[in-house]
């Protein structure tokens, strides 16, 4: 696992915004503190927005790491577990050559950010969560988990989650955006796994 340099026409300190359409592991920044960014339930590496073009590139080298079956490593197969992207994330830092290192986990992120430390306790220096999802997982009733169930296959399901979880204040057409990013970033497999993996701690 390895990471690129930003692309031509992309900003010095690094690329993306959620249309970007190029592929490949993320970077931004060349500074000696170190961040490893783990997205969302509907992100990918490439799905921060503006983010890595505001890092302070002469202080900071942030990695975005894509899950199993997220952007540039949809077709990468796993168990799609926290456990299992808290692995993927320290074999990144490991060939990064980074042997300490700070963890932002938004949402779903911010799961796997937790056992990223209680993985490497020695190795993570600080933990940042963004809306994160706890270790412990989430509670579900009935009407609510056949909403995030069916989310996997059906875009509308995507889009009335993220319409509620945003507080139903966003205009139709980032609503729409940010489920044809979805959409286009990740598998339904995958996606209906890492469900199970934050909301029912199945953290392996």
């Amino acid at each position: 696992m390895t990471i690129s340099d930003s692309s031509a026409g992309d900003s010095p300190t690094g690329p993306v915004s959620a249309g970007d359409s190029s592929t490949g592991p993320v970077s931004a920044g060349q500074g000696p503190r170190r961040v490893l960014a783990l997205h969302g339930w509907f992100g990918s590496a490439r799905g921060w927005g503006s983010l890595p073009n505001l890092i302070d590139g002469d202080r900071f080298t942030w990695a975005f790491l894509d899950y199993r079956g997220y952007g540039a490593r949809r077709e990468v197969t796993g168990e799609h577990s926290i456990g299992e992207i808290a692995r993927d994330a320290l074999d990144l830092a490991d060939s990064l050559g980074w042997d300490t290192f700070s963890v932002v986990g938004h949402s779903m992120g911010g799961s796997a950010a937790q056992r990223v430390l209680a993985d490497a306790p020695d190795r993570v220096e600080r933990l940042v969560g963004i809306s994160p999802v706890p270790a412990s997982g989430v509670p579900f009733d009935d009407q609510g988990w056949a909403l995030f169930d069916g989310a996997a296959t059906n875009p509308d399901n995507r889009r009335a989650i993220i319409d509620l979880t945003t507080g139903n204040r966003l205009s139709r057409r980032w609503l729409d955006e940010m489920v044809r990013f979805s959409l286009e970033h990740s598998t339904a497999e995958a996606f209906g796994a890492y469900l199970s993996a934050w909301a029912h701690c199945r953290a392996r």
